[in-house]
């Protein structure tokens, strides 16, 4: 009776409990008798199994929804964890599950019954749950719920930072020669102009400790004397002839007739001894008193000063075919130029250069640069309330001065082969000095500096020269320090150009003695060994020194 056990069973179907498939089976069993006893048990059995598989089939699914997140086992209907099934084969996510090969026999509203592939369609599968060889996996991150991670960014180069380069000590080098007799030529450059007056007369008084220094070194030396007043007079008339370094002729002293003719500034030209009119002093009984007597210029030179410009022009008439200065500059001797000056050098003031406050006694130099400007509320000012000439324009537009010469000028002039070299010069000079607040650093009670030498002092730093205060109260230290900057430089022993000694390895010797190193000193200006003491004449003279290396 197919259709009857069909129709009996469909109708049954929906009470899924154990008892009520009994009472079916028992009621079965009655219509079938004994043969369909046993068919009946067999599909009974079925039923139940299909039953357990859909309770663990939805335990499985409650379990994984609690699980979710990072970290959780993901178990699949599949009966696999984190996408692999049992055997250790990974399941393809998107594969739908076979159709049930009856489908009349399951339930619309019941998930499938999985089945392993491969085994008879008698056989019942397994429950994934109730397999007792399935190893405890631990806790996996979920492949489908992991965050999307940025695309990897390439890491950096490792760079090991190479060492400092690091000196050290190199092959030994030794300059060995005859101490001859040294030679300087020394210009003294004085300022002339209206408040030189005292400065000049303390030259004059202390004289002697410059002159003392440079006998008690037996050195062949000689000296000449000039001005910073390079302006220009009329040789016929006498009247001042404005030009770039004197731009205003009311500022310019008018010659004076002297046995006929027009005496001008001296113009780089060196001063003659009144009584001897000699223009180069030379050592002699009557050094000191000469000297005396030439370096009086006076006070009536003009109010432009211009001393680096001066010393150059007395260089280079000198180094000239005619007769002025003419045996000053000796090829043979190194060139010391002593600059005297209460003033700075107009060849960079008329260009707002002298980096000082000029329009108030508190002002510092930042602040009144700023000032220095063409047009402006508050135009930058001399100490006599006068802008600076290249700021001052003519009728036509055009600045009242183009002239401009500095100490690097300078500098890079004399360093040439054909003027003195590099090393073999100085310039020192006696000048107004500034306190860290920018003032004036005068203990004097009248007669003090109205400005700083700036540029002379820029010159001096450049060339390894003195640097003194024009306003100290002891004179004599000032020109010691100046005749001992001198001495040094016209005793020195140049080295090798460009093996510097490496510290602590220098060791000098005079006639076969070692000097203690407070004798000497090494210039890095001059590049050179200086001594405090020079040897004397004609002695072994023996420098030894490792060089320096750098890696």
């Amino acid at each position: 009776m197919p259709g009857y056990k069909l129709s009996a069973l469909r109708s049954f179907l929906p009470f899924s409990s154990r008892f009520s498939l009994l009472l079916l089976g028992s009621a079965y069993f009655n219509l079938v008798g004994c043969n369909g006893q046993t068919a009946f048990v067999e599909q009974s059995r079925n039923l139940n199994a299909a039953s357990e598989i859909r309770v663990a089939s939805s335990d499985g699914d409650a379990l994984g929804r609690r699980r979710e997140g990072p970290g959780a086992t993901q178990v699949s209907g599949e009966g696999s964890i984190n996408g692999e099934s049992a055997n250790g084969q990974r399941i393809n996510e998107n594969r739908r599950t076979p159709p049930p090969a009856n489908p009349e026999d399951s339930e619309p509203q019941q998930p499938p019954v999985a089945t392993q592939p491969g085994l008879p369609s008698s056989q019942t599968p397994t429950p994934v749950a109730s397999q007792p060889s399935m190893p405890s996996a631990q806790p996996l991150p979920p492949v489908a719920s992991q965050p999307s991670l940025p695309p990897a960014q390439p890491l950096p180069p490792t760079v090991t930072p190479k060492p400092a380069p690091q000196p050290h000590a190199g092959d030994w080098v030794q300059v060995q020669l005859t101490q001859p007799r040294a030679k300087v030529d020394i210009l003294w450059v004085v300022d002339d102009s209206g408040s030189m007056e005292w400065a000049q007369n303390q030259l004059k008084s202390k004289f002697q400790s410059f002159a003392q220094k440079l006998k008690d070194t037996r050195i062949d030396f000689q000296v000449g004397i000039t001005s910073v007043d390079v302006c220009q007079v009329d040789p016929g008339s006498g009247l001042p002839v404005a030009d770039a370094l004197c731009p205003n002729s009311a500022d310019i002293t008018s010659g004076s007739r002297v046995g006929g003719r027009i005496v001008a500034p001296l113009r780089g030209n060196l001063k003659a001894d009144p009584s001897t009119m000699n223009t180069i002093l030379r050592d002699g009984p009557d050094f000191v008193q000469a000297f005396q007597r030439t370096a009086l210029l006076g006070t009536n030179g003009s109010a432009f000063e211009h001393g680096l410009w001066a010393a150059k022009l007395a260089v280079e008439k000198a180094l000239g075919s005619t007769a002025e200065n003419k045996g000053f500059v000796r090829p043979d001797a190194a060139l010391s130029v002593v600059v005297l000056s209460d003033e700075e050098d107009d060849s960079v003031q008329m260009w707002c250069e002298d980096g000082y406050g000029r329009t108030s006694t508190t002002a510092n130099g930042k602040q009144d640069l700023n000032l220095c400007r063409d047009g402006g509320s508050s135009p930058f000012l001399d100490a006599f309330g006068i802008p600076p000439y290249a700021l001052m324009k003519n009728s036509k537009g055009i600045p009242l001065t183009t002239h401009k010469f500095t100490a690097e000028n300078f500098t890079t002039w004399a360093s040439e082969k054909s003027v003195k070299g590099a090393g073999n010069f100085r310039v020192s000079a006696i000048t107004g000095l500034r306190d860290g607040l920018g003032k004036i650093d005068c203990a004097l009670s009248s007669n003090g500096p109205e400005e700083s030498g700036t540029n002379y002092i820029r010159a001096a730093q450049l060339t390894g020269g003195a640097i003194e205060n024009i306003c100290s109260s002891n004179w004599s230290s000032v020109l010691t320090s100046i005749g001992q900057n001198t001495v040094e430089l016209a005793t020195r022993v140049s080295l090798p150009a460009g093996q510097i000694p490496f510290a602590g390895t220098l060791e000098v010797k005079v006639d076969g003695q070692v000097l203690d190193a407070m004798q000497y000193s090494y210039d890095s200006v001059l590049h050179a060994v200086v001594f405090k003491a020079p040897p004397a004449m004609g002695s072994d003279v023996v420098v030894s020194y490792r060089e320096t290396l750098v890696d």
